[in-house]
């Protein structure tokens, strides 16, 4: 029940840009300072390289790990396992 109705995405990614806008045009406009300018950030937030290299080495292990899991049971590295998938894959299927 919590899934948001497309229109609703689209509808906030256009609203909150153009609320954004009009209330520094329209601050400028009335009080000779924009009202989001007063919110800006002097410098903006930079994410570290060696914290974006750890996610993305995580992200790697991550894809890989499955990669790797997919192509055993592909090639049938333990019979069982590649049966019990397949098994899955039916009920899951049939229901």
């Amino acid at each position: 029940m919590g899934v948001c109705h497309p229109l609703l995405k689209i509808n906030i990614s256009i609203l909150t840009p153009t609320v954004t806008a009009l209330a520094e045009i329209l601050g400028k406009f009335v009080m000779g300072t924009g009202v989001t300018a007063s919110f800006r950030p002097r410098r903006y937030y930079r994410v570290p390289k060696e914290t974006l290299e750890t996610f993305l080495d995580d992200v790697e292990q991550f894809i890989n790990f499955f990669v790797i899991e997919f192509q055993r049971i592909l090639f049938a590295e333990k019979p069982a396992v590649t049966v019990a998938v397949r098994l899955l894959c039916f009920l899951v299927r049939v229901s």
